[in-house]
């Protein structure tokens, strides 16, 4: 039995088996915010006591102390916003693989490397890609301050049919060459989805660093989007969401039932299927219109009118929604293979052939992407992972032309971030 003493009370014996949540409330005279640029984390000790004062266990811990918000209203087109005033999040993708461990990295001190040099390069944010670290990795995005886009794990169309399965294009067998009659609709797993998103919310709820979740990506698995949105926020309203990452997007206007272009019809009938074709006027879309482009930063035409196609790309009011913050959430891609690197295999969204040179096509994409009056851009990626040579660091976590990348892209994305909004005055919203 446990005693514990209520609201000044007198002492009251609790049973073990008796569960009680209870709720601190605390008045602080002066909070100090948690930001990327001052991750002040306070200090938690919890104490169990018996009657008489012994110690029977003690908890560690810590809490920062941050909002996370969307900013909507006004003229001027939603923006993300932190700690109450418009924020530019200028991020990387992380697959979080490791050449030898693949998903396991080698040490503590290798999850904390990738957070420390991400940061060193300039950038404020990583999108944990399709992975769900350990919580050792959040704490070191919790103490160093660095934001993070959590996707939620998600089947690609090699092991299960997605309801926005359809482009004919694109159509793959199972991984075991097989009819794809062999192979489950992704909505048959959707109890045990359900039950890994209340798990992954549950399981970061302690982090300040995280502050907004992807639920489905590039139609991966994508299935009932409208229903598990709404399941989502209601895991988690504290955080804001994205509903789709990359294509299969929602619109604030319901998708066109006729006369569709040509070659397009699919993806208007795919995008039903998955429940992203309704208008969001009547459901909850999350908060963020998701555009992926390689290398970009604007989506080229032919990729464009694959996956948005003219009648989607004129409704989703990209770059001046009032309602959701407008994001770059893959682009870039530059691929670079220094001597020492053998993969002949390697491949990028475009190459560069020089250290010059990749630090030119580096320089003018984040120039473009600074006219663009975006909320967040997300570039691919932190490291090289296997054949895919586009990241900044090499598979082994080396800095790629360390003495001439380092400094000029610090400089940018310094620049880009005090310049992400004209002005910072809530107000304005």
């Amino acid at each position: 039995a446990l005693t514990r003493r209520s609201r000044g009370g007198p002492l009251r014996t609790l049973d073990a088996a008796e569960r009680r949540d209870c709720e601190l409330r605390m008045r602080l005279a002066r909070a100090w915010l948690w930001s990327p640029e001052t991750p002040r984390l306070y200090a938690v000790v919890l104490r169990l006591e018996t009657s008489n004062g012994s110690l029977v266990e003690q908890l560690n811990s810590y809490v920062g102390m941050r909002s996370v918000s969307l900013l909507k209203g006004g003229l001027r087109p939603a923006r993300l916003a932190l700690n109450g005033q418009p924020y530019f999040m200028a991020g990387l993708l992380d697959q979080g693989y490791w050449p030898a461990g693949l998903y396991t990295a080698p040490s503590d001190e290798a999850l904390a490397f990738d957070v420390r040099t991400a940061k060193a390069l300039g950038f404020n944010l990583l999108r944990k890609h399709g992975k769900l670290e350990p919580s050792r990795w959040y704490y070191h995005a919790d103490r160093m301050g660095m934001l993070v886009w959590q996707d939620m794990p998600s089947p690609p169309a090699l092991t299960c049919i997605s309801d926005a399965d359809g482009d004919p294009d694109l159509a793959e067998p199972s991984q075991n060459g097989d009819a794809d009659a062999d192979r489950r609709t992704c909505a048959l797993d959707e109890r045990a989805f359900v039950e890994e998103l209340a798990a992954v919310t549950d399981a970061l709820a302690f982090s300040p660093a995280v502050v907004l979740y992807v639920l489905f990506n590039e139609a991966w698995g994508q299935h009932r989007t409208s229903s598990l949105t709404r399941k989502l926020r209601a895991l988690d309203p504290s955080r804001l969401l994205t509903d789709v990452s990359g294509w299969f997007l929602s619109s604030d206007v319901p998708l066109p039932n006729a006369s569709l272009p040509k070659g397009s019809a699919w993806l208007a009938e795919a995008m039903a299927r998955a429940g992203s074709g309704s208008s969001c006027a009547s459901r909850d879309c999350g908060d963020v219109i998701d555009v992926h482009a390689y290398p970009g930063p604007q989506p080229a035409e032919g990729h464009r009118q694959r996956w948005y196609a003219s009648w989607l790309w004129e409704q989703l009011q990209w770059r001046t929604s009032a309602s959701r913050a407008s994001v770059l959430g893959e682009f870039g891609g530059i691929s670079f293979k220094s001597a020492q690197q053998d993969e002949p295999n390697g491949w990028g969204y475009r190459d560069a052939t020089s250290c010059a040179d990749l630090v030119q096509q580096l320089r003018e994409l984040w120039g473009q992407v600074g006219a663009m009056g975006l909320s967040a851009v997300v570039y691919t990626q932190l490291s090289d992972v296997e054949q895919e040579l586009n990241g900044m660091l090499t598979y082994d976590r080396h800095v790629k032309c360390e003495t001439s990348l380092q400094p000029m892209l610090f400089e940018k994305l310094q620049a880009e971030q005090r310049a992400g909004y004209a002005s910072k005055r809530s107000d304005l919203w």
